[in-house]
């Protein structure tokens, strides 16, 4: 395999790819691959897209023996560009599950969007003939016979005061505070 067909798995994904050789005192080459994201987001909150991202981001550091380092890089890069290929189609795979799932939210707000906006439209007089045709029960019959209103008043409203009701005035509730 020649140089440039085993770096090229390693541009899937990647807006660059960075090598950088030096030589080990012992006599061997390392090197250093740095890969740059095509799509990074740094900011983001998802801890599953942060670890991919984090993965696919972090150096490779390959040493290399004296002898033959052609067929050791070349043999190295196939198992890294391997294993950055399933975890590529892992974030690949969560970003499309995300996506869906912003998508299916959209839409459902949308939907019950739509769903008020046609409860709001509906014609005041159509819900004033429903509500006029729903049947009466005695005590709205007898009220309405009456013309007089079938809201009651509260409690507190028809309550007769302490003095009214044959209590003496110091026994009131106001004049105990003052």
């Amino acid at each position: 395999m020649n140089f440039l067909a085993a770096l090229s798995p390693l541009l899937t994904g990647s807006k660059s790819v960075t090598i950088t050789l030096t030589r080990e005192q012992t006599g061997a080459l390392a090197a250093l691959i740095v890969s740059t994201l095509g799509t990074f987001d740094p900011d983001t909150t998802d801890p599953a897209v942060s670890t991919l991202q984090a993965a696919l981001a972090k150096p490779l550091r390959i040493v290399l023996p004296a002898q033959d380092p052609d067929a050791a890089f070349a043999a190295a890069l196939t198992e890294y560009a391997g294993a950055r290929t399933g975890v590529l189609s892992d974030l690949q795979a969560h970003l499309d599950a995300l996506a869906q799932a912003q998508q299916a939210a959209k839409d459902a707000a949308a939907k019950a969007q739509a769903n008020a906006r046609a409860k709001a439209k509906k014609p005041k007089a159509e819900t004033a003939a429903a509500a006029a045709s729903l049947p009466l029960d005695e005590d709205d019959a007898e009220a309405e016979e009456e013309g007089a209103s079938t809201a009651e008043l509260p409690p507190a409203a028809t309550a007769t005061p302490p003095s009214a009701a044959g209590v003496p005035a110091a026994a009131s509730t106001l004049n105990l505070f003052g």
